[in-house]
């Protein structure tokens, strides 16, 4: 909620003053805006790795599976007896457990996050919408959903991150949207749970665009 001044006159002297009002649309902005007199602080971006070890098994899990997969297709193929149970569960896997190793060794080769004055770059999940702007978040909010540790981004307008996800993220997304909420945080292949990236993430905001607004009830974070 910002405040705002106009003029009117005095009823009984008839001499100008300023009023103030609260305008409630400015604190939920609908489109990022980098104001021209923001100040940036002198924070260094900072970058979270993943964790190399259940990242790596992930990966090698994944091609695992593909290779099972893909051996029962084959199998199935040079057989006599053609058998189409075995055959679409060894294609099933080869295309689900082929498409999330793809996704883990490409998230291997970048930082799980960067944080910076402009915003967070987002690679931790197949969900992650990428670069978020500080301007499209206004607070953050820890979430499991079954054995992931997430954190929700409570957005200033939540189709800009529909609208700015790749099309195999908003497929994920979509998905996944009855459980879990749109282009979370994933914290589960960072050393840390997802209560304490949330509570890092609105105390990075808070110090680096302390001027931009959030939801009420935000908990305290440290200077």
């Amino acid at each position: 909620m910002s405040l705002e001044a106009f003029t009117s006159c005095d009823s009984a002297s008839g001499a100008p003053r300023h009023v103030y009002a609260f305008n409630a649309i400015s604190l939920w902005p609908t489109r990022p805006v980098v104001r021209k007199n923001t100040t940036m602080s002198n924070l260094a971006p900072l970058q979270l790795p993943r964790t190399k070890a259940r990242s790596i098994f992930q990966v090698v899990g994944s091609i695992g599976f593909t290779i099972i997969g893909l051996l029962m297709v084959v199998s199935c193929v040079v057989s006599q007896s053609f058998e189409p149970i075995p055959f679409i569960i060894g294609l099933l896997a080869v295309v689900v457990f082929g498409f999330f190793g793809f996704l883990s060794v490409r998230m291997l080769l970048r930082p799980a996050l960067v944080i910076d004055d402009r915003g967070i770059w987002d690679n931790t999940s197949g969900l992650s919408v990428g670069f978020i702007p500080w301007e499209q978040t206004l607070g953050f909010q820890p979430a499991k959903v079954l054995f992931n540790d997430f954190v929700a981004v409570f957005w200033a307008d939540e189709q800009w991150a529909w609208a700015h996800m790749g099309s195999t993220t908003r497929l994920m997304n979509r998905l996944n949207r009855s459980m879990t909420p749109v282009g979370p945080i994933s914290a589960d292949f960072l050393k840390m749970t997802g209560s304490q990236l949330a509570l890092m993430l609105l105390a990075q905001r808070r110090q680096r665009r302390p001027e931009l607004p959030e939801v009420p009830g935000m908990p305290a974070t440290a200077s």
